[in-house]
């Protein structure tokens, strides 16, 4: 479920991923609003699951076999769902996790405690450079994800332990799991988006080695990469088209 609410109608008629508008880092996004007019006939661009505009997104997990308290779960995301990581907000959390309830931060209030921000602070750097910038985003996307869904069992089992015994003392172990998952991704995230400006810093890459950007005898960072990341050959061509020799090399 987390996956379909990432969807842009890859591999359907309805791609936003081989139309011009998809710019030179082929974004499956595009601006709002959805339909536009030119010599007077009006367009539209498709509307993906997965869009800029989403304040947050969340996939209700409910097991009724398990004490209520630890069967449902809001896997919860706060910003466009292919731009997050979700995190375990159990039903039996009493108190809200900082990032998601964050004092002082607002519409217009920005704070590198709120996920909300943090969360589109890196959006929007990949947005306009997608196929350059959102690999490195999905890999730390999905290694949070996946840490999550791997620790589930052992959290529950503790759980239901605890619930046996004393259910107050379960509640506070799933607050004190859903507060720690949700500023762990908040850390991760402030993380990445610097991360993210050293990497592609004027859309060139910093070559690194074992997680640390390289640097020369000298001790001055190692020359940037230039590996023309986007232009699929589907654009090339149709870049060509639209320009015709405007930009051909000259034949010796």
């Amino acid at each position: 479920m987390e996956n379909c609410m990432r969807d842009h109608y890859e591999g359907t008629p309805f791609a936003l991923d081989e139309d011009i508008a998809q710019g030179i880092w082929a974004s499956p996004y595009r601006p709002t609003p959805l339909s536009f007019e030119v010599d007077g006939k009006k367009y539209f661009n498709e509307r993906p699951t997965s869009t800029q505009q989403s304040g947050f997104t969340f996939v209700a997990q409910m097991r009724n076999w398990l004490p209520r308290e630890i069967g449902g779960i809001l896997w919860f995301g706060n910003d466009d769902a292919n731009m997050v990581a979700y995190t375990p907000v159990y039903c039996a959390s009493t108190v809200r996790p900082e990032c998601y309830n964050t004092p002082g931060a607002d519409g217009v209030t920005f704070s590198y405690k709120n996920a909300f921000w943090v969360c589109n602070w890196v959006a929007n750097m990949t947005y306009p450079r997608y196929a350059q910038l959102f690999p490195s985003v999905k890999e730390v996307r999905d290694s949070l994800e996946q840490s999550y869904f791997a620790n589930q069992k052992a959290v529950e089992d503790k759980a239901k332990q605890l619930y046996d015994q004393n259910p107050a003392a379960a509640v506070k172990y799933l607050n004190d799991y859903t507060f720690e998952t949700a500023q762990q991704m908040l850390a991760r995230w402030n993380q990445l988006a610097i991360y993210l400006i050293v990497k592609y810093n004027d859309m060139a890459v910093r070559p690194e080695k074992d997680g640390k950007f390289l640097r020369n005898k000298v001790g001055m960072p190692e020359r940037v990469q230039r590996p023309g990341y986007g232009y699929s050959e589907w654009f090339k061509k149709k870049y060509i088209e639209t320009t015709g020799d405007k930009y051909a090399v000259p034949e010796e």
